[in-house]
């Protein structure tokens, strides 16, 4: 894979009550107010790609939750300009983790044709009860 930058570190925070659906756009498409000239690559996309990502109580701790494209979890809303969001309910989240529970997680981008894997971002996942039922 010819541009893809260094990995991102993004830590997040969820909660057990509500569906996880951020979205997140990797690196610029086009000039904008976040995105220079000297900023846009468009010598990479999300075509031909899958994605996967695992959460673990630490580093080579035991899977605990898997999100990819192939089970829905991972959905490439725009493969153009490198949009994905994650789709995962709320009762997937009560039923696999622990509130009051940090994960790791790293993000990989597999390209179907090589099986070339690319870490996008990697971090840490707050898990928080929500108030409301």
């Amino acid at each position: 894979m010819a541009n893809v930058r260094t990995t991102s570190v993004v830590n997040i925070t969820i909660s057990t009550n509500v569906w996880w659906t951020d979205t997140f756009r990797f690196g610029c498409t086009e000039v904008s107010d976040e995105c220079c000239a000297a900023d846009v690559d468009t010598t990479w996309d999300f075509n031909g790609k899958t994605f996967a990502m695992d959460l673990r109580p630490e580093l080579g701790g035991d899977e605990t939750f898997s999100l990819t494209t192939e089970n829905g979890r991972i959905v490439v809303t725009d493969a153009t300009n490198r949009i994905l969001a994650f789709n995962v309910t709320h009762t997937d989240l009560a039923a696999a983790l622990t509130v009051d529970t940090t994960y790791v997680y790293d993000l990989i981008m597999i390209t179907t044709a090589t099986g070339e894997r690319t870490q996008l971002m990697r971090g840490a996942i707050e898990v928080n009860q929500g108030v409301t039922d």
